[in-house]
């Protein structure tokens, strides 16, 4: 009961607007008969009401079309009642078919809105109103049956008339959003509604003279129209419309303008047809220009988000940079502590089991062990190296080392190498070199060697039988110093599906092949093609399944002559420091003692004058002090490192005589050119080799050596030729693991097996020391097999 008493107010106002609407017009404009309106404005208001306040209010809409009917109309109740009936459900109607046909929009934004609005909502509800209405009175016989049907139409158009000028209207004014008034919207407002007032005055009212009004034959107004529709919208648009539509009831109703006749003639169609025209007109182009402007203002709303969302993601973007370059910087920092922490105790143990081997009075159980030692620091230094490798890759910082080399010889050596390899598996290889392939070039050869011994190496793992062939030749270039290689892989294998060959590159990728069951890490292809690239080639695939594989390698490179090849001559150990010299001053800064003892004990052996200090600060001292003729300067210690201590020294008087020699275990380029800037005269790279030290010495300080030509650097242990009968003695296990070794070129595992073997049988064991550091792999294969068939 509260809920339908909190309603009757507006129901009331509502009912009482319907009835004053409906009063003043059919006083004025009803048919022939005087019973039906043929403008009736109060159908527009009746779905107005609704589609504003909703549904609920339908019984003001009963009330006043009630109250209409029974008071002005003097129809009898009962048809008053129908006639309530019939409104009510005409509003509700046209309510329902425009929520049917989709969510209308009260605003009448676009044009679709306002065509439902008029000829389906408008055209259908006014229809029930008609049909409703009209029956009711011929029932009670207001009318009569020859009547009806004329009745019916002009019932229908005035309804239709009546909500194409006051729904949009109070729609329009009651919904849309406030426009920002100025004087200069204002005044072109006042303008276009008054040139519309006072044309509607001459068109419908007969101002001047009559003939001026049936000249413009109310097509003037369809000019303003267009303008107001373009710069007032939809709310100016349906102001001028009413204003429009008052002036010609009013000139119809004198007599005068436009529709003078139309009263009595046509029972105003002619009206009718103009204002629904002229309000279509108006109000199409309203909103398309509406649409237009919306569209607009959501576009530049849409560029301003895109340039703050732009401007979001930059930021977001800058930060990401900022951490990945944080990320990479502490990436780095760990790499070079890293490779500074493994490299400076290596470079004791490489260091003091190279000197140690040198001395004379060693036995050669020890110089074994010694050399057992070296190797091992060797291979692990090679780790290290290989992990520095893939982390400068990623960082961006690698380097290769291009030099002169021999190509012939290289492919030479590798031939050697997968030859044994091939034929232990029953397969053929063949290297194929084209005639006008240059031998001598320039480019980095350990890293093509690497890059051919793995692609080899998988070919021969995926091929079953038949061979592989490694061809190469190339074209000239551009230059007469460049040429192009063409490196060819060919194998008879299982070959590769052609849904792997797109991922084959990637990292941990493995191949999946039916018939062979050789696995890996999936690494091997990604580091071939980065350092294939990264020396500025590129590698391809092209492979069919059961049929094999093609690995192709296309690398530029420098012709070289053959005086750029640097031969690595015989090295001889240096004894003592030549007579008729100065008495060399050295001074060995490093804040590890056991690297200052081996630098200490190495230049001290050979008649060196040698003084230490364990930080940057200490060899300063020394220096004002001492005025050594040369500096071992560490660059990682505390107090003050090696820059900073260079960089001081050579602000001291003398300073920029003396020589200064980097030692870093940090093996990236930044930081080499940051110690050449610190004012270093070269870098000595931890651990370093006894001759190293010497060549640095005799380049920078050019002193003169007196040499042991019966000691070298590296004596080789006394060497038996092995023979297949000599093998025999040995374990048929230890025979076979070595084979294995051998087959798969695996250095360590043939390292750890001769070990074994060394307990056993040491003079054999020398043999084939010597064969594997040769990399005579297919040897130690056929003695192995002789020794297993006899």
């Amino acid at each position: 009961m509260s809920k339908i008493l909190a309603l009757l107010p507006k129901q009331l106002a509502i009912a009482t607007l319907y009835l004053l609407l409906s009063c003043q017009l059919m006083l004025a404009f009803t048919s022939s008969d005087g019973v039906v309106a043929t403008v009736y404005p109060s159908s527009g208001l009746a779905l107005a009401a609704l589609l504003i306040n909703g549904k609920r209010y339908c019984g003001g809409i009963f009330l006043g079309a009630f109250l209409t009917n029974a008071l002005i109309s003097g129809v009898p109740l009962p048809s008053a009642a129908i006639n309530g009936i019939g409104s009510m459900c005409a509003a509700l109607c046209g309510v329902w078919i425009l929520n049917y046909r989709g969510k209308f929009d009260v605003n009448l934004r676009t044009l679709r809105d306002y065509l439902y609005l008029v000829f389906w909502a408008g055209g259908i509800s006014c229809g029930v109103a008609a049909l409703i209405g009209c029956t009711s009175l011929l029932i009670f016989g207001i009318i009569d049956s020859e009547s009806y049907s004329k009745n019916l139409l002009s019932w229908w158009m005035g309804d239709e008339l009546g909500i194409v000028l006051v729904t949009p209207l109070i729609l329009v004014l009651s919904h849309s959003k406030k426009i920002p008034v100025n004087l200069e919207n204002a005044t072109e407002a006042l303008l276009l509604v008054g040139l519309t007032f006072l044309t509607g005055q001459v068109v419908f009212l007969n101002w001047f003279h009559n003939s001026i009004g049936q000249v413009a034959r109310g097509y003037w107004l369809f000019l303003f129209v267009t303008w107001v529709a373009v710069r007032l919208g939809t709310r100016g648009i349906v102001i001028v419309v009413t204003i429009t539509a008052i002036q010609a009831l009013v000139g119809a109703v004198n007599g005068v303008g436009f529709f003078a006749d139309d009263m009595t003639k046509t029972h105003l169609a002619n009206y009718w047809f103009y204002i629904i025209t002229l309000s279509v007109v108006g109000m199409a182009l309203a909103t398309y220009v509406g649409e237009r402007i919306q569209a607009a203002q959501e576009l530049q709303q849409y560029h301003v988000h895109l340039e703050k969302l732009v401007e979001k993601r930059t930021a977001q973007l800058n930060k990401a940079k900022e951490a990945a370059e944080a990320a990479n910087i502490a990436k780095s920092t760990f790499i070079a502590t890293m490779s500074h922490e493994l490299r400076t105790p290596l470079n004791a143990i490489l260091g003091f089991s190279e000197l140690m081997s040198e001395d004379e009075t060693a036995s050669e159980s020890q110089k074994y062990t010694l050399g057992i030692i070296n190797r091992s620091g060797v291979h692990l230094l090679g780790m290290i190296n290989d992990v520095l490798d893939i982390s400068k890759i990623e960082a961006g910082h690698f380097e290769l080392d291009n030099q002169a080399f021999d190509l012939l010889k290289l492919l030479q050596e590798l031939g050697d190498l997968i030859r044994a390899r091939a034929e232990s598996q029953g397969l053929s290889f063949r290297v194929e070199i084209a005639e006008d392939i240059p031998q001598f070039i320039r480019s980095d050869s350990g890293k093509l060697r690497q890059v051919l011994i793995n692609l080899l190496g998988n070919a021969i793992k995926f091929t079953q039988q038949g061979g592989v062939l490694l061809r190469i030749y190339s074209h000239a270039l551009s230059t007469d110093t460049m040429t192009m290689l063409h490196i060819e892989v060919i194998d008879s294998g299982v070959g590769i599906p052609e849904d792997q060959q797109a991922v084959l590159f990637q990292p941990f990728v493995q191949l999946t092949q039916e018939n062979s069951a050789a696995k890996g890490t999936g690494l091997g292809l990604a580091i071939s093609k980065s350092l294939v690239e990264l020396m500025g080639g590129r590698v391809s695939v092209n492979s069919i399944v059961s049929v094999g594989s093609t690995f192709r390698i296309e690398l530029p490179v420098a012709i070289a002559d053959v005086e750029a090849i640097t031969v690595k001559e015989y090295c001889a150990a240096v004894k003592n420091i030549a007579p008729d010299q100065p008495l060399w001053r050295l001074l060995v800064v490093d804040d590890n003692p056991d690297n200052r003892l081996l630098l200490v004990t190495i230049l001290t052996g050979v008649g060196f004058q040698v003084r230490e200090a364990e930080n940057g600060q200490q060899a300063i001292n020394v220096f004002e002090q001492w005025h050594p003729h040369l500096i071992w300067m560490d660059m990682r210690m505390p107090v003050m490192d090696g820059y900073q201590a260079t960089t001081n020294i050579r602000q001291l008087a003398d300073g920029d005589k003396v020589k200064i020699i980097a030692l870093t275990a940090s093996v990236f380029k930044e930081q080499h050119e940051s110690i050449i800037s610190a004012g270093c005269d070269t870098v000595l790279y931890k651990p370093f080799h006894i001759p190293e030290i010497f060549a640095t010495l005799i380049k920078q300080l050019g002193v003169g050596f007196i040499y042991d030509e019966m000691h070298t650097v590296s004596d080789s242990l006394p060497i038996v030729k092995l023979t297949a009968e000599m093998l025999t003695t040995l374990p048929l296990t230890l025979r076979h693991q070595l084979y294995e070794a051998a087959l798969n070129l695996d250095i360590e595992e043939t390292d750890t097996i001769l070990s074994k073997i060394r307990q056993l049988a040491p003079d054999i064991a020398n043999g084939l020391q010597e064969l594997a550091e040769n990399y005579q792999f297919e040897r130690i294969i056929h003695l192995i097999k002789e020794a297993d068939s006899q």
